[in-house]
């Protein structure tokens, strides 16, 4: 329950109510009939995740608030553009013990759909994103950037008009570096301690082209996600 209080938080419930209310607002009803089309949608994330730094392990969550965009590129074939804001709060670090970093991240993803019928979806995924954050005080700083890549396996069950049912399997791995400077001076590199996630979720339709999802995940990364999704 404390993943969902994190999830409906009034630090990102007042921003994306905003732009929520202005993006499901939006209704294109000839997207039906086209081949190609594109998918917005903002996704509110509270996930903890293990982070082997050098031997010492450090528990580590991450709260982001992510904007994507997702356009057809072949038959079955989608690519997505991901950039957000991210705050990230480790309790066991040495340097700043419950103190946030803030900052951001750029990605993409390449979706292939291996099956695409009405009642069942199965595609595989291959997600990139480079994120970096920073904070300051008394005289330190530290800073952090990663790589982080997924290889996944999604499937979609439809299991009424309105609903549908995800499961999913991913490969995960993380790569980055802390900078220390200030009073300390050290730079550790840091990785997944983990590499498997495992998620379900559960989809609903708002109307033609509009949709509402949750997903809590398992394994490397632990906790969940809400997101508001519009086509056009």
């Amino acid at each position: 329950m404390e993943c969902v209080d994190h999830l409906l938080g009034p630090k990102y419930l007042i921003i994306s109510s905003l732009i929520i209310i202005n993006t499901l607002s939006v209704h294109n009803s000839a997207s039906a009939q086209q081949t190609d089309y594109i998918e917005a949608a903002l996704n509110i994330q509270v996930v903890d995740v293990d982070l082997d730094f050098e031997g010492s392990i450090r528990t580590t969550q991450f709260d982001s608030l992510e904007f994507e965009l997702r356009e057809q590129l072949a038959e079955n074939i989608e690519g997505t553009v991901h950039f957000g804001y991210l705050d990230v709060t480790q309790n066991s670090n040495p340097i700043f013990a419950g103190t946030n970093t803030t900052g951001g991240y750029l990605g993409f993803d390449l979706r292939w759909h291996i099956i695409k019928g009405q009642q069942f979806k199965l595609m595989s995924l291959f997600d990139y994103r480079y994120a970096f954050t920073d904070t300051s005080y008394d005289g330190q700083r530290i800073e952090w950037d990663w790589h982080q890549t997924s290889l996944a396996l999604h499937s979609r069950t439809t299991i009424s008009k309105n609903f549908s049912l995800g499961l999913g399997v991913s490969y995960l791995t993380i790569n980055g570096v802390e900078k220390a400077s200030g009073t300390l001076n050290q730079n550790l590199d840091f990785k997944a301690k983990d590499s498997l996630t495992g998620h379900i979720g559960l989809q609903l339709e708002l109307d033609q082209d509009g949709q509402i999802g949750v997903e809590l995940k398992t394994g490397s990364l632990q906790g969940g996600m809400i997101t508001f999704q519009q086509s056009f």
